[in-house]
Order: C-alpha cells, then sequence, then structure tokens
C-alpha cells in the first residue's frame, strides 16, 4: 500500500495531476475508517 502511495506522489511530483486524484481517493477512504 506505502509502496503505491510513494510511486504515486513521484507521479504527481512530475505533473500527474490524476495521480493526486488517486492518493486523495485513498487517503479519503482511509481517513473514513479512523473516524468511524
Amino acid at each position: 500500500m506505502d509502496a503505491l502511495i510513494k510511486e504515486r506522489i513521484n507521479q504527481v511530483v512530475k505533473g500527474d495531476h490524476n495521480a493526486f486524484g488517486e492518493i486523495v481517493e485513498i487517503y479519503k477512504d482511509k481517513v473514513f475508517q479512523i473516524c468511524f
């Protein structure tokens, strides 16, 4: 999971905004699970 996120972050740094959207989706699910 962490490796996937690190790869997405590297893509965002290179200018891939779709990868940023995927990171947001992944973390949105994690935050939701923590809260409820």
